[in-house]
């Protein structure tokens, strides 16, 4: 977890010199939490603070904003993501060039893939054309019912977590 304390206060500091008391109390909320599929109200909560991207600081498209959660959601979405990243790496489910939340992948990763690849094509006699998007938000975009039934269709057995963090079905 990084410096900054979300809605609970809790410095990572703390969670660090205190590990052994606290861990089997973590552990216990994590697991349980990915066991049942569910996800505390609590463990959803988060301080929302603009973070400056670039440009003038006087124009509010210059932020985006940044969710500070509290420790233990922090640990358990690592958790979840570690999880999910090993399903994904083991069943070989990800592209074989897929660069981004990938160990030892960059966008200097992909770029060097794209050089190569397109080098090899002119290499070829083919004409290589491109067409780059940069979507706005992109994020904020994503059907989170789609998304739960796509990892469903991988095979990932806790998409249950998912819904219920992501609030699916809850209208």
């Amino acid at each position: 977890p990084t410096k900054s304390t979300g809605i609970d206060g809790i410095k990572p500091k703390f969670l660090k010199d205190g590990t052994e008391v606290i861990k089997g109390t973590i552990t216990h909320i994590v697991n349980l939490s990915i066991e049942t599929g569910t996800v505390p109200e609590e463990l959803k909560s988060a301080i929302v603070k603009p973070l400056y991207k670039k440009n003038s600081r006087l124009e509010v498209g210059n932020y985006r904003p940044v969710s500070l959660l509290c420790i233990v959601s922090k640990i358990l979405e690592r958790a979840v993501f570690v999880q999910v990243q090993k399903y994904l790496n083991d069943n070989n489910i990800l592209y074989e060039f897929q660069s981004g939340f990938r160990k030892s992948y960059s966008t200097d990763t992909c770029l060097i893939n794209l050089m190569d690849h397109i080098r090899m094509l002119v290499s070829k006699g083919k004409y290589v054309g491109m067409v780059l998007l940069d979507l706005q938000k992109a994020f904020d975009t994503v059907d989170h019912e789609i998304l739960c039934k796509k990892l469903e269709g991988m095979g990932i057995d806790f998409t249950e977590w998912f819904k219920s963090y992501l609030g699916v079905g809850n209208k």
